[in-house]
């Protein structure tokens, strides 16, 4: 199934290269020593694109091309998605069949809830009015430019690519898989000082959720009974939707703050009261820290859960 979808997104990504063209990065690429350090040393910002999607959104799919075959492959270690199934009114993203429902769809299809409660708070919040959307690290809040157009994504990438790091994060995971209790630990460091107000944010996310989409014309077929839906938000960790304040006031080079958090993944109701089962094989925290006045997101890591 998974070869089914890289055969889509080949297939539609030398059409969609007269669209991404003008999205072209320029050098300096990715660090020969990977990640997001150079031969130095020198911890980089890494970039977060969230991109706000829906199964029901034919327009959808090319987004996930721009994003998975194009900026990841470029980026690589230094760039890291979530998939925010989030849509305006629900319009993309519910489960009931409307009036329109996708022809040719059998009965039962699309019927897997992906919206999470972080989700919705966060599309109302940030003022996404449509899909296929996303934010890059969270850039230009709050003029409405925050919200981007995917043909948008590779400017905004790299208009905060390379750059020296404010904080470093390192995420610890530990589960056991006979109780499903994951006990994980996020340490922010401070790599430049700061002032002002910091928040943290922790999510889990799943990758490679196999299930139907929708892919308007001219794609065949349209409706996708085995689409790959790759890093989907499945629920925040942090109690606050938009972080937990972790520095506020000054913080110096060095300072660091360790906030330890604990989730059965075999009954995750708390944070996703919909649809609580998971791959747990595939599942990852994302953590990330945002200022709290901006919302701008200045550092990002991604662990697997085991």
């Amino acid at each position: 199934m998974i070869k089914r979808f890289s055969a889509y997104l080949f297939a539609i990504a030398a059409a969609l290269v007269l669209f991404v063209s003008c999205d072209k990065v320029d050098p300096p690429y990715k660090q020969a020593s990977g990640g997001n350090q150079n031969n130095s040393d020198t911890i980089f910002r890494k970039i977060l694109i969230e991109d706000y999607t829906g199964f029901r959104c034919g327009t959808c799919p090319p987004a996930a091309v721009t994003l998975y075959s194009t900026l990841v492959p470029l980026y690589g270690e230094e760039l890291i998605s979530i998939g925010v199934h989030a849509s305006p009114g629900s319009t993309f993203t519910n489960t009931t069949p409307p009036a329109s429902y996708p022809a040719g769809a059998p009965v039962g299809s699309f019927g897997t809830d992906f919206r999470t409660p972080v989700g919705e708070i966060w599309l109302t919040d940030f003022n996404v009015t449509a899909n296929p959307n996303g934010m890059v690290s969270r850039i230009d809040y709050p003029t409405s430019a925050q919200v981007k157009l995917p043909g948008a994504w590779a400017t905004a990438a790299q208009s905060i690519y390379h750059q020296p790091a404010k904080f470093k994060i390192e995420i610890i995971n530990a589960y056991d898989s006979t109780s499903g209790n994951l006990n994980c630990n996020v340490k922010v460091k401070v790599l430049q000082a700061v002032s002002g107000a910091y928040n943290l944010t922790v999510v889990l996310t799943e990758d490679s959720v196999v299930d139907w989409q929708v892919w308007y014309p001219p794609h065949v077929p349209q409706n996708i009974p085995d689409y790959v839906h790759r890093h989907v938000l499945r629920g925040a960790i942090t109690t606050d939707p938009l972080g937990d304040q972790i520095f506020t006031g000054s913080a110096a080079v060095d300072d660091s703050v360790t906030s330890p958090f604990t989730l059965n993944l075999l009954n995750i109701t708390a944070i996703n009261p919909v649809n609580p089962a998971l791959n747990i094989d595939q599942c990852h925290i994302v953590a990330f820290v945002s200022d709290a006045a901006t919302r701008e997101i200045f550092q990002v890591e991604r662990e697997k859960v085991r």
